[in-house]
């Protein structure tokens, strides 16, 4: 048993990091080496710190007259250290015993480059009786297991259950970061700045919510596809475009374990005719190939295809078909017809909701950070989707642009 162990309690909120790096592309390149222990890494920032590290006497990298500079990184997964930490004991004067504490650990790729004089607090236990240890970088050294570089790292205890030091360090922190699991074993970089982490995670909240509220009024268990009545007793509508863009788009692969839906009774032109729809204008993002002479028309299923509702006693069920009517002959009625296109091809959301708003942008800008800003993520955080038509066609469209902007957001930092 080690003088210094990690709680329980750390061990089990650290899991979904763990295992997320255990999953990745690369996890087979750090065999051997343990399972990574999670800490705070005090990176040097070499933009705002005036002068160059190295090049200063080390007495002056911790306090308030050094010119030092750093970035804060949370929950840093490090390898090479064991959770059991056990330090060596030496008699020091007067008899009291010294505590030293040599660590050689191993960076993930594509996270950081580590600098000599960086810093590294392991803490564990719980919050009003944690225990915390600070290392300081000793020597670095570039390594590669299996064609992939990383950085090996010696690491020396120069604090233990004290915070002077720690405190004065928290002063000099400029910017504070945190590992984001989506792009462990990516290319990408895998430190996403706190702020922006913080606003990814509120927007993938939102989806789920959303998600979760349309799933609830308008899919259905029993028949696994999203269906609607206009009245309560009234018969099924099935639009089976909307399905496909829903399946397009990968919606319900998020939810409830994965839902997976099929296009019901698919004639041997449906996808000439949904490539008509507003549904693939949004999946092209080509503003010609928004139609305006569209109609709609609900009819019965095909003899030849069996109704696949009619097992439970769906016996009228309808489905959508659509086609062009440039003759306007005025045979049923007009499909995705919003006022909202209007604007989309003036390039105008002047007076629109942030559903309508962010589709004007979509089609208008290459920017997928501007289809929504603050205002427009509070608004449909306190929105009610209720049952109606309009939610039924549009809020599958705003999930499916939340993620743009998600991926806008994340990639861009």
């Amino acid at each position: 048993m080690g003088y210094l162990t990690e709680a329980d309690a750390l061990v089990k909120n650290a899991t979904e990091v763990i295992n997320t790096i255990y999953s990745t592309n690369f996890s087979q390149y750090l065999q051997g080496l343990g399972q990574p222990i999670l800490g705070i890494w005090y990176n040097y920032n070499s933009t705002v710190s005036s002068v160059e590290i190295g090049s200063y006497d080390i007495d002056h990298i911790i306090g308030p007259e050094s010119p030092v500079r750093y970035n804060k990184i949370l929950n840093c997964p490090v390898y090479g250290a064991t959770r059991d930490l056990t330090p060596d004991l030496t008699a020091g004067d007067g008899g009291l015993l010294d505590i030293n504490m040599e660590l050689e650990v191993t960076l993930l790729p594509n996270s950081f480059k580590p600098n000599p004089y960086d810093y590294f607090l392991y803490s564990f236990g719980p919050p009003e009786n944690a225990r915390r240890i600070l290392f300081r970088v000793n020597n670095i050294q570039l390594s590669s297991i299996r064609s992939n570089s990383y950085y090996k790292v010696n690491l020396h205890m120069i604090e233990i259950d004290t915070t002077e030091q720690l405190e004065a360090l928290d002063r000099q922190v400029v910017k504070t970061f945190r590992t984001d699991l989506d792009r462990i074993g990516t290319n990408e970089n895998c430190l996403i700045e706190d702020v922006v982490f913080e606003k990814c995670k509120d927007i993938k909240k939102l989806i789920r919510r959303l998600e979760d509220q349309y799933m609830n009024l308008f899919y259905s268990d029993k028949y696994n596809s999203v269906l609607y009545r206009a009245e309560a007793d009234g018969q099924i509508v099935y639009d089976p475009y909307l399905i496909q863009f829903i399946i397009h788009s990968k919606m319900f692969e998020y939810v409830r374990g994965s839902v997976t839906m099929v296009v019901f009774d698919q004639s041997y032109g449906f996808m000439r005719e949904y490539n008509n729809t507003f549904y693939r204008a949004i999946e092209t993002r080509r503003i010609n190939d928004i139609k305006e002479d569209l109609y709609a028309e609900p009819k019965h299923f095909t003899r030849k295809t069996v109704n696949p509702f009619a097992y439970y006693g769906e016996d009228f069920a309808y489905k959508i078909y659509v086609y062009e009517d440039k003759d306007n002959t005025g045979v049923g009625s007009r499909y995705n017809n919003y006022p909202f296109i209007k604007n989309i091809k003036e390039n105008s959301d002047v007076g629109l909701n942030p559903i309508e708003g962010s589709i004007v942008r979509y089609f208008n800008s290459e920017d997928t950070t501007r289809l929504f800003n603050d205002q427009d993520i509070d608004w449909l955080d306190e929105l009610i989707v209720d049952y109606s038509e309009y939610y039924l066609e549009l809020l599958p469209i705003t999930i499916f642009l939340l993620r743009k902007y998600y991926e806008g957001i994340h990639d861009s930092h």
